[in-house]
């Protein structure tokens, strides 16, 4: 019923603590994760080739010679080759662990359906785990603004908001009982981006609020696929 998609650049440790824990979930039917020009390839990485062996519903789409990270084209992208088949969509950031053993997720879509989602944007800045996003396919829409780069969560504010114009948030979980979002440093958050500088509001007037910024979809060609790696190249 769910396709779930994360995406990585050189966070394999991370990756690799937290894949177990949604992996474990029967409600969840495919991971797509888009490796963005990891150092390395993720599908050559032993411990990943652990878990796909053990959990066949993983699947990796590498894409090479990006020498920054690109959050919106590279969700997008992971969202682009989610099966059709399963009607929601579970976004989640690499260093998002589940820490719930029911099954949370079960109970939540027939709340939700087509008509509500979940992010998790919370009062408590503290608490806040903004990389997470149920939903349903079709209210997703075109998905991130693909000109959002480097906008440190800008880019999920600015989708989230525009979802909100179809369909309203349910406000009633507190997904800290269920999520928990393992620490890092701002020097860490933003290691793998060109601009460095940490700026949230300033990103949010220079970028979200620009008349110009639209959906710029990238083109892809895909060099080879198989049951659990795709190998794409960015045009």
């Amino acid at each position: 019923m769910i396709s779930t998609i994360i995406s990585v650049m050189n966070r394999t440790d991370r990756l690799g603590t937290i894949l177990p824990s949604w992996a474990n979930f029967d409600i969840i039917k495919e991971i797509i994760i888009t490796d963005w020009s990891s150092n390395e390839n993720l599908i050559e990485n032993q411990q990943i080739k652990d878990l796909i062996k053990q959990y066949p519903k993983i699947k990796i789409i590498r894409i090479d010679n990006q020498e920054y990270f690109h959050l919106p084209k590279s969700y997008n992208l992971a969202f682009n080759f989610t099966n059709p088949e399963y009607p929601f969509l579970l976004k989640i950031d690499v260093d998002y662990l589940n820490i719930n053993e029911s099954n949370w997720l079960d109970n939540l879509l027939p709340i939700i359906k087509d008509d509500k989602y979940i992010n998790g944007i919370n009062i408590s800045k503290d608490k806040s785990v903004s990389g997470f996003l149920l939903i349903h396919k079709k209210n997703f829409g075109k998905g991130y603004k693909e000109n959002l780069a480097n906008a440190y969560g800008a880019d999920d504010i600015d989708l989230y908001n525009r979802i909100e114009k179809n369909i309203s948030k349910l406000l009633i979980l507190d997904l800290n009982k269920y999520i928990y979002h393992i620490p890092h440093t701002d020097k860490l958050r933003v290691d793998n981006y060109q601009i460095k500088e940490l700026n949230f509001n300033k990103l949010l007037n220079n970028q979200i609020k620009e008349k110009n910024i639209d959906w710029t979809p990238q083109e892809y060609k895909v060099l080879e696929d198989t049951r659990n790696y795709i190998k794409v190249d960015l045009a």
